[in-house]
């Protein structure tokens, strides 16, 4: 049987996958809302191979807290996260201004992950360590991307 301690470490991993997933979901539904946005085709297959990334990231912290005995957030938290995202990019105007506004968040998104990584260090497994250390490459590459393309 587990030690408390460790029980208590199990759930503080839980909870910040969990938190992880949902700033995934939420990271989502803004490109998801860019993407019916933007002008530019170019820049629409750029976010839509983003959009993925992030997707594919979500699946892949979700996997994790399967193994550690959580459940991941569920449909209904990704409804009202594109719900949020049309809501928080409808006052902006151009393709700039999306842009701009996602680079913002992409810069939110890669400081969460670098704590994320200084806290997850000391569990010592191997497959989350992967995980976060593709969303930050993934994110290092979106936040270029954007910052050169608004």
């Amino acid at each position: 049987m587990p030690t408390h301690d460790h029980e208590n470490g199990t759930e503080h991993t839980v909870d910040l996958l969990c938190q992880l997933v949902q700033l995934e979901y939420d990271t989502m539904a803004a490109y998801r809302a860019a993407i019916g946005r933007v002008d530019s085709t170019d820049a629409r297959a750029e976010l839509a191979l983003f959009f993925d990334h992030h997707e594919a990231t979500a699946k892949a912290l979700a996997s994790c807290i399967d193994r550690y005995g959580g459940a991941a957030r569920s449909g209904t938290d990704l409804d009202q996260a594109w719900n949020r995202g049309r809501v928080a990019l409808a006052d902006l105007a151009d393709d700039h201004s999306l842009l701009e506004a996602l680079a913002h968040l992409e810069d939110d998104i890669h400081t969460a992950y670098e704590r994320a990584q200084s806290d997850l260090r000391a569990v010592g497994d191997p497959p989350l360590a992967s995980a976060v250390e593709s969303a930050l490459a993934a994110e290092e590459f979106h936040r270029e991307w954007l910052r050169h393309a608004s």
